[in-house]
């Protein structure tokens, strides 16, 4: 059977990420063949769009009119201009309540504010996070460093 498709959407972690958290050439391949077939590529992820930028290039999306759905679905963003398609903000209140009854509840909470992730506490998670902003040079999947903040309060 075969099934035409007009959208592949992907996450990130675990799903298009290798474990040192680059993109095969054989994916990059395979989706630039998509690509050129009329598929739109969509990015989404928990990551901030600094942090799922650097990915999008390597697939090529800064030259695509497409889309890449950040914070979870909370930010929907252009993947070539990074314009603002859709953004969904909780109140601080909400926000703020929310950090607590995790806390509480002895779970790990990741906030993300621009660059600066705000994390209940360090995880394998905020650790990725961090180095997937890193300034190494000698890796064009990264861009800048972000703050991590550890906040067992609020």
């Amino acid at each position: 059977m075969k099934l035409d498709a007009a959208i592949i959407a992907m996450d990130m972690d675990d799903t298009l990420l290798q474990s040192d958290l680059s993109i095969s050439d054989r994916t990059v391949q395979t989706l630039a063949a998509a690509a050129e077939k009329g598929i739109k590529i969509i990015l989404a992820s928990g990551r901030s769009p600094e942090a799922i930028t650097p990915h999008a290039r390597r697939i090529g999306l800064d030259k695509m009119n497409s889309y890449l759905f950040c914070h979870n679905g909370a930010l929907i963003i252009t993947s070539d201009t990074h314009e603002i398609v859709c953004e969904h903000k909780l109140p601080a209140n909400v926000a703020v309540e929310a950090f607590r009854l995790i806390i509480d509840a002895g779970l790990s909470c990741h906030v993300y504010e621009n660059d600066v992730i705000y994390v209940s506490k360090e995880t394998e998670y905020s650790e990725r996070d961090y180095f997937c902003q890193d300034s190494n040079p000698s890796s064009p999947m990264i861009t800048k460093p972000c703050s991590i903040k550890v906040c067992s309060n609020l």
